[in-house]
């Protein structure tokens, strides 16, 4: 990382500034997981891309749905 690269970032909000690092991630073991993404789904979905998308809602009544939760959640 550079110096300039790290100061024009200092005007980011919190949003902009945890998609734009990515320079210490490639070493954490759950970097940036999207568990059943590919190469492709990234460049389209992930934040870091900074594409933009229309998002497909759907409605389930409260009767067809349901919620599993670890123990103690």
């Amino acid at each position: 990382m550079n110096l300039i690269t790290s100061l024009s970032r200092r005007a980011f909000s919190y949003e902009e500034l945890e998609s734009e690092v990515w320079e210490g991630h490639p070493y954490h073991p759950c970097f940036k997981a999207r568990t059943g993404f590919s190469l492709e789904d990234h460049a389209a979905f992930g934040p870091e891309a900074g594409q933009s998308f229309a998002l497909q809602w759907a409605a389930v009544r409260r009767e067809h749905s349901r919620m599993a939760l670890p123990e103690g959640e």
